[in-house]
């Protein structure tokens, strides 16, 4: 440490004593012609990677060391011009105007029916780019980041909900700026998949001690890629104009030509062939001649390239020479974008400004590492002079105004009068919130929450207890020191005139990430369902048993008691490990006949499944213990200076689960051993949608005393509200193949097409209705074992899935077949 401490001060020193004389500002405007602005122009040094790009006023700002230089200003679309400047010992203002670029068509000869000349340009950058892509997908930069988020509308209501706003920030047009931030990091990339950031440098309007969201990774968007990941927006990613077969996407027509640096830049328009395909709806590209690379493009997205959220999104790019090998990399990448749902209009403009750019250097050692980002621990706590000192692109008036408006709100942000007021609104009693929603109250300076469930969700009905009142109000803490939380449960069942009570209490213990351990300790006696995966909602069992006298829901008493205890490891691990003690009492029906005389002759059926042999389980005792350990591999992490968060890869989840029932210990009878592997996926297929899978299998290594409960059930489904999706199987029965061999495996498998197909038709395509094909199927033996395949719409009104299902049962010999309804849309993920 001392080696590193010495020099460190020294220059700390040296560069309070000459830091004036190192570096100068050099700042200045960016106009047309006619006095406009010009927003995202290109300002550098020739012969360097040293540069900047205007804000939305076109200002610019660049430090630079006394010397001489060629200063250049280049704008899409506009005749760069180079100009010398001396540096001296002061502060100068350089601006620049620039000229419409005429293109001319001068040498081009375009005949009726004849091919347009852009075809032949774009075949000579196609043939090149894997060897460009070669060239920029390993780099290194030191990247400027701000991004800005503004508020454009704000409903009344959402679902019957009144919004309520911060008037503070938004003003009561609904208009106002979300977030501001800026961000100064080192940047290493290896395409397509490999990043590294090193934020030295984070601002948060409003939020001194926050760090922003910006990331270079989210900017990073390199046309020599077959396929542009646009995650958040596109599932299936965006076909590059300059892609292998981009010919079948894409239209191309030459728009002319200029020249710039003694090199010639050929202008093509890009259009997509066809409207709703994940393909950029227009745009353009400017390609140098004889090197065939990009120059600068600019490009949009919109509905009809299949994005969700966001209505239309322009890139745009100015690429500059790096001084090896001819290669280009990106000056300066901005996004704009306008969004919006549910009556919220916002829209956000980011930037990214590259500098010291290194192209020729091995970064594999950078990568070995799983932390794929790390904040300094004085990212956040730098001096407005410092950020004078490093900001290349000045602030605009409405930013300066938001960053001094909201320096001077955040202590109020943050004090008791504020906070409880915040909670005097959030807190307000309603008649929507006590029948459905349930009612929360915050209180913002001591951490607390209290969660009350709505009525509606609270009352159910069954065959055993009847009419059933089930109240679970629960507290939490959020302390510096971790979280704890506090759930009673109290239940009434008014026929058989019977009382439960449960409670559980969570804590997590410990500061270190790979250190803490998430404890939970609960007991109580209480009504729980014989399948602990509680395949039937309360509500969907009440309807069905009320109206169609289907009381699929089966249900015992347990009196337990339980400790769990999970922690985090290194590298994409977790274990857990429970102990449970349960005295378990079968019930039985107190509600025996059918009431409702319009429907004539029926009966419910016992509490026992009467798909199985005769005869309900007998009261005992059971001591459990659970080891459970799971795995991912390639988890990464972003590395905070008093945490560590895990990212999820994009490999498979494993997941082992152990359990062991031991006998004669406390008067236990249960005596058996039990496992299950599990794996799941879901795999991007960009173009070709997505798949996503969920395998399983397991059985009892010993299974001298096995009741009910503890048998491997599978989750049926006999409703039409569909149950869970990769996780049970949709007209199966709920009890009737439940198992104590020795060998099950069950298998779910979903391919989500996200607009392939569907963007042929003009309604769903409209609307982004997309196609699902699924398939589930368990195999116990030859006699027993079941398979289901579906076909459905997803993504109706952002929200419902609607599947047509056909299964096959070998107990019964069946097939059956029908609709089911469920969650399955971007709103419901």
């Amino acid at each position: 440490m001392t080696k590193a401490l010495l020099p460190s001060l020294c220059i700390l020193l040296l560069s309070f004593c000459f830091g004036s004389a190192q570096a100068q500002q050099i700042s200045g405007k960016v106009t047309d012609v006619n006095g406009r602005p010009l927003p995202a122009a290109s300002v550098y040094l020739k012969g360097s990677t040293n540069g900047t790009t205007t804000n939305q006023d076109g200002a610019y700002r660049l430090n630079l060391s006394a010397g001489n230089y060629t200063m250049i200003c280049a704008y899409v679309g506009y005749k760069t011009v180079e100009r010398f400047v001396t540096v001296a010992q002061s502060e100068q203002q350089q601006d620049f105007l620039l000229e419409a670029q005429p293109m001319t068509l001068e040498n081009v000869d375009v005949k009726a029916g004849a091919e347009d000349p852009a075809y032949e340009i774009m075949r000579q950058v196609i043939a090149r780019r894997e060897q460009h892509f070669t060239e920029t997908k390993t780099y290194s930069a030191e990247v400027y980041m701000k991004g800005l988020i503004r508020s454009r509308a704000i409903p009344n209501r959402v679902f019957g909900v009144k919004v309520t706003m911060n008037n503070d920030i938004i003003d009561s047009s609904g208009k106002g700026i979300i977030y501001l931030s800026e961000s100064l990091t080192k940047y290493y990339a290896d395409l397509p998949d490999k990043s590294r950031e090193e934020v030295v440098s984070a601002k948060v309007s409003g939020n001194s001690r926050g760090f922003g969201f910006n990331s270079p990774a989210d900017l990073e968007f390199n046309l020599y890629q077959n396929n542009i990941d646009f995650s958040g927006v596109s599932s299936r990613g965006i076909v590059s104009p300059v892609s292998q077969n981009a010919f079948h996407y894409y239209r191309f027509a030459y728009a002319g030509s200029f020249f710039e640096d003694g090199k010639e830049i050929l202008k093509v328009l890009v259009t997509p062939k066809r409207q709703y395909e994940p393909l950029f709806a227009g745009g353009f590209l400017q390609i140098i001649d004889g090197e065939w690379r990009i120059h600068s493009l600019s490009l949009m997205l919109t509905k009809a390239s299949q994005i969700e959220f966001v209505d239309t999104l322009t890139i745009q790019q100015q690429y500059l020479p790096v001084g090896y090998a001819g290669i280009r990399m990106p000056q300066n990448t901005r996004v704009e974008a306008v969004f919006g749902a549910l009556g919220f209009k916002a829209d956000a403009d980011f930037v990214a400004v590259y500098n010291n750019y290194d192209v020729q250097t091995d970064f594999d050692a950078v990568f070995n590492s799983r932390v794929i980002k790390t904040i300094d621990t004085s990212a956040n706590k730098k001096t407005e002079e410092y950020w004078q000192t490093i900001r290349p692109l000045p602030l605009t008036e409405e930013e300066n105004t938001d960053y001094t408006k909201k320096e001077k709100l955040e202590e109020k942000f943050r004090s008791k009068p504020y906070l409880d007021s915040l909670d005097k609104v959030r807190n307000k009693f309603g008649l929507g919130k006590l029948l459905l929603r349930g009612h929360t109250v915050t209180r913002r300076y001591k951490r607390n929450v209290y969660e009350f469930p709505g009525l509606l969700r609270s009352v159910s009905y069954n065959t055993v207890e009847g009419w059933v009142a089930d109240f679970a109000p629960s507290f939490a803490h959020n302390a510096d020191t971790g979280r704890w939380s506090f759930t009673p449960r109290l239940r009434y069942g008014f026929n058989n005139t019977h009382w439960n009570a449960m409670a559980s209490f969570s804590k997590s213990i410990g500061q270190s990430y790979y250190k803490r351990w998430n404890l939970n300790v609960s007991g109580g006696k209480y009504v729980f369902q014989i399948n602990p995966g509680n395949p039937i909602d309360p509500l969907v069992n009440s309807i069905s048993t009320l109206l169609y006298t289907a009381n699929y829901m089966k249900i015992y008493e347990k009196a337990f008691g339980q400790v769990i205890a999970t922690r985090r490891l290194p590298n994409g691990w977790r274990v857990s490990a429970a102990l449970s003690y349960e005295d378990r009492m079968p019930l039985n029906n107190t509600d025996t006949t059918y009431k409702w005389n319009q429907f004539g002759e029926r009966r419910f059926t016992s509490n026992y499944p009467e798909e199985l042999p005769p005869g309900n389980f007998v009261r005992h005792q059971a001591l459990l213990t659970t080891f459970v350990v799971r795995y991912q591999p390639g988890v990464q992490y972003i590395q905070y200076p008093d945490r560590r968060i895990p990212v999820a890869s994009d490999k498979p989840v494993f997941t082992l689960d152990l359990t062991k029932a031991w006998a004669g210990i406390a008067g236990a009878d249960a005596d058996f051993g039990r496992w299950t592997f599990n794996m799941r996926d879901d795999i991007n297929m960009k173009l070709g949608g997505e798949l996503r899978y969920n395998l399983t299998a397991g059985g009892f290594i010993r299974n001298k005393e096995v009741q009910l409960p503890d048998w491997i059930h599978f989750n049926g489904n006999q409703t039409i509200a569909a149950a869970p999706y990769l996780e049970s199987f949709q007209l199966a029965p709920y009890y009737a193949n439940s198992t104590k061999d020795n060998f099950f495996t069950t298998a779910h498998a979903e391919w989500h097409l996200n607009g392939l197909i569907t963007n042929k038709i003009p309604l769903f395509r409209k609307f982004n209705w997309n196609l699902v094909g699924a398939a589930n199927a368990f195999f116990v033996d030859a006699d027993r074992h079941y398979v289901e395949f579906s076909v459905g719409l997803e993504n109706i009104f952002k929200i419902f899935r609607v599947d047509w299902v056909t299964g096959y049962d070998a107990v019964t010999g069946n097939t059956s077949s029908r609709l089911v309804i469920g969650a399955g849309g971007i709103f419901a993920q």
